[in-house]
């Protein structure tokens, strides 16, 4: 099943031309062929398409790093696409990306996007924007002024990225090195960065190029290493688009070639709690091998605000069902727009795994899971999804 997924749109520019849009001038359908115009690929690295995870259609572009101790070069493992604008151009990004059950959360610099360019000499190739996951956070940063002594401005987008997910990345950049440049991000639908300031090197007219993929900075710097066991790095992209300055969201959506309902529940949307809880993450992370507790609340519940109307259609909650502490009964409540309302009545869970409830459709922003223990028991619960669209 498709987990939610996080959005980033930018503004630039580019020069290629492919897609039944007409403002899209790139589109590769998650594979390490179509389209792109060369590798990034370092050694320890690998770009491959693969069939293990796909956000729509078949298949996506597999990205990887190992660290090796002995080995002083950069770890690059990304796909590039040349010539996709430059200064007062203005372009439209997105993909999807995903962050595999066994990844460590660590505060290292893994980018997975950048656009850079060319400048020659010392200064050689150096980006103007990124993207990047450091822990737990993903952030945008943008790089401007004399390129020999750039200014960088860095920018969380969300701080709360979740294993066994897949996010929607969406951005529109004008790149300018004056007041005129403007750098936007959607994050799960979510704009979550409206930021006006440079974002190209003064008076510089190179054309830029796109990279998608992984690169560990911080192993070449030698500034954070990896943990003990140094385990690989490893994401997943898919549905990646650039627009031109004709271009809009919808057509750089990575989620509009997604078929069928998915999963709405992540991390990205977790808005509030009853109080009591321990472990609350472990609700919403995508593993039913651990779950959370609510030692105090009755009934406990947990909100999740989508950040724009979705339909929701079933939801189901996986349970051990087993001792006092489990899951006696639960529903669903769903905002209208003034108040709460029962997607439906409280029902039992009386199975161990998962529990599951389909009600008459409900257009929403945000729902609350109720969950109330059994007699003088408290409430435990391994996962929580809530399906639609």
């Amino acid at each position: 099943m498709k987990i939610l997924k996080i959005i980033i749109v930018m503004s630039a520019a580019l020069t290629a031309a492919s897609s039944a849009h007409a403002g899209v001038i790139f589109y590769n359908p998650g594979n390490d062929t179509t389209a792109w115009s060369g590798s990034n690929i370092n050694s320890n690295c690998q770009v491959a398409t693969s069939t293990a995870q796909q956000y729509a259609g078949t298949t996506s572009m597999f990205t990887k790093c190992t660290f090796n101790g002995s080995y002083n070069g950069r770890y690059h493992a990304m796909k590039t696409k040349s010539n996709i604008g430059g200064n007062g151009s203005t372009r439209w990004f997105g993909f999807a990306f995903y962050i595999p059950l066994n990844h460590d959360f660590l505060p290292e610099s893994m980018w997975l996007f950048q656009t850079i360019a060319d400048y020659g000499g010392s200064e050689g190739f150096k980006p103007n924007i990124w993207v990047k996951i450091n822990d737990q956070k993903l952030t945008f940063t943008r790089q401007f002024g004399p390129v020999n002594s750039a200014t960088k401005v860095e920018t969380n987008l969300i701080t709360n990225l979740a294993k066994g997910q897949w996010y929607e990345v969406v951005m529109k950049i004008h790149f300018d090195d004056d007041s005129s440049a403007k750098s936007e991000v959607w994050v799960n639908g979510t704009k979550e960065l409206n930021q006006t300031g440079k974002n190209y090197f003064d008076s510089q007219t190179k054309n830029l190029r796109m990279d998608v993929g992984i690169y560990m900075t911080n192993w070449y710097q030698k500034d954070t290493l990896p943990d003990p066991d140094a385990s690989p790095r490893a994401i997943y992209f898919d549905e990646i688009r650039v627009g031109d300055a004709s271009s809009s969201f919808s057509e750089v959506d990575p989620g509009q070639n997604v078929g069928g309902d998915v999963n709405l529940i992540n991390a990205g949307n977790f808005n509030a709690n009853s109080g009591g809880w321990s472990n609350i993450s472990r609700v919403h992370d995508g593993s039913t091998s651990s779950g959370a507790a609510n030692s105090t609340a009755n009934p406990a519940w947990l909100e999740y605000d989508f950040g724009a109307n979705k339909t929701i259609k079933s939801a189901r909650v996986n349970e051990d069902n087993a001792g006092n502490w489990h899951i006696g009964q639960w529903k669903i409540q769903y905002w209208t727009g003034s108040a709460w309302a029962d997607a439906f009545n409280y029902t039992n869970a009386n199975s161990a795994g998962w529990n599951e409830v389909n009600f008459t459709d409900r257009t929403t922003s945000k729902i609350r899971l109720f969950l109330t223990p059994p007699g003088t028991g408290r409430v435990e619960i391994i996962e929580f999804e809530c399906i639609g669209n």
